[in-house]
């Protein structure tokens, strides 16, 4: 694992940094699969909002590696876009260097009364920022709740809207469609990790 990769970054600049593709990302539901049939006690921890340790299920192993590999091209850009907020660098250790490099799309606005579409707001926005860019989205509550006002696919056209099962998170399929989606932007890359990225996404179960 890369462990001098800053864990975060700042964002990119329009006009100033050239982006292909956008990758977005949720926590929970998302890369911590919120299974309540895992024996929690077994798992390692990160320091919660709270003040407590809070346990991490990471999706699986093989499908990690894969959106990690795909989040290392250089023009494609990993963003936060979760609750944890900033709070996200403390799942670093959790990671082991993988998902490093990202940055924050957009902090959970405060107060008691949020919008439940805050985080659509966010995306729309860094969206029209790059909108040469292929953009791919993964949240398993903020997407179904957009897609329940028909505000989300005509305000991302031809972006991936990835809605996992919070317990099981993103799996080998999610991983396989985010491959295809960024596929040209790999081959254009030319690295010989590309053809790795597509065979190992091809081979997970």
């Amino acid at each position: 694992m890369n462990h001098l990769r800053p864990f975060l970054v700042d964002p990119p600049r329009v006009g100033v940094d050239d982006v292909a593709g956008l990758l977005l990302l949720d926590v929970d539901g998302v890369i911590n699969r919120l299974d309540s049939s895992t024996n929690s006690s077994t798992l390692p921890t990160v320091l919660g909002s709270s003040g407590r340790p809070l346990p991490i299920n990471l999706i699986e192993e093989a499908v990690l590696e894969i959106i990690d590999d795909v989040a290392r091209r250089p023009d494609i850009r990993l963003g936060w876009l979760t609750t944890w907020g900033f709070r996200v660098a403390r799942l670093e250790t959790v990671l082991d260097g993988r998902l490093s490099g990202g940055f924050v799309v957009a902090e959970r606005p405060y107060g008691p009364f949020v919008p439940s579409e805050w985080k659509l707001h966010a995306a729309v926005k860094l969206f029209s920022q790059f909108p040469e860019a292929e953009f791919a989205w993964a949240d398993d509550d903020a997407i179904p709740v957009a897609m329940r006002y028909n505000s989300v696919t005509h305000r991302l056209p031809g972006a991936l809207l990835l809605a996992p099962a919070a317990e099981t998170g993103l799996t080998s399929n999610d991983a396989k469609r985010i491959v295809a989606h960024f596929a040209h932007i790999v081959s254009e890359i030319g690295s010989a990790d590309s053809d790795s990225i597509n065979d190992r996404a091809e081979t997970t179960p």
